[in-house]
């Protein structure tokens, strides 16, 4: 009876560490699975909207996307919005882009189930 019962609080104890590690997969950053202009690309011309993808539903707060150049000078972006379910964030570039290096920085919160 003992070994009949260590063995069920083993696998109780398995399954509490299994489920503890997927909420913990689940709980993990968002992802961005694609950017436009990509991520270490180049454009012809000077883009109309910077588009983010990620791989679940965020939720927007304060700045979520700021634009500099190579000098750390910030441009100037519309407001940011939200789209095909929270997962695209689309943000109108209001300046036209001269040819250089640009950096792109987001954050966001993940949303709520």
């Amino acid at each position: 009876m003992a070994g009949w019962l260590g063995r069920w609080l083993l696998a109780l104890l398995g399954g509490v560490l299994l489920g503890a590690a997927l909420a913990g997969t689940a709980a993990a950053h968002t992802t961005l699975l694609f950017a436009d202009p990509a991520v270490g690309g180049a454009v012809p011309a000077s883009p109309d909207v910077i588009t983010l993808v990620f791989d679940e539903p965020v939720t927007l707060g304060g700045v979520p996307v700021r634009l500099s150049d190579d000098r750390g000078q910030l441009i100037g972006l519309g407001p940011a919005r939200s789209e095909q379910g929270d997962r695209v964030l689309a943000v109108p570039v209001t300046d036209h882009l001269a040819r250089g290096v640009f950096e792109v920085r987001w954050h966001h919160l993940p949303s709520r189930p």
